[in-house]
């Protein structure tokens, strides 16, 4: 029985782990830039973000209009939190391939922000 119990618990656990790390896929049809907290003009994009993407869970980003990509190396564990509409985010700090330090936050209605250095400057994704 004491035997059963422990393999259930390591499927268990097993099954936990691999859905945090399982590789999901957004793709983004709208961009703002974010000036000291003030969005933009909204302008018309084709990004695709590839999440937990490799073997250290990166996150790839593929600009469908230029056929270029980039790979944000994760520096730091997923952390969560919550704005005060109630909508529930997820966020983590990254690097570019530039070496620049970013931080990816993606929200629960599938908006994407990514704040470059001191978070003064950034971009967010829409889906259309």
């Amino acid at each position: 029985m004491k035997n059963i119990l422990t393999f259930l618990l390591l499927i268990f656990f097993g099954l936990t782990k691999a859905q945090e790390d399982s590789q999901f896929i957004k793709t983004y049809t709208l961009y703002a830039e974010i000036k000291d907290g003030e969005f933009g003009e909204i302008y018309t994009t084709n990004v695709t973000f590839i999440f937990n993407y490799g073997p250290h869970n990166d996150v790839k980003m593929y600009n469908n209009n230029t056929g270029e990509d980039s790979l944000y190396t994760k520096v730091s564990p997923i952390r969560s939190g919550k704005r005060n509409d109630g909508t529930e985010y997820q966020y983590l700090t990254v690097l570019s391939d530039r070496g620049v330090e970013i931080e990816l936050v993606l929200y629960d209605d599938n908006e994407l922000r990514l704040y470059i250095g001191t978070g003064t400057y950034g971009f967010v994704f829409y889906e259309q």
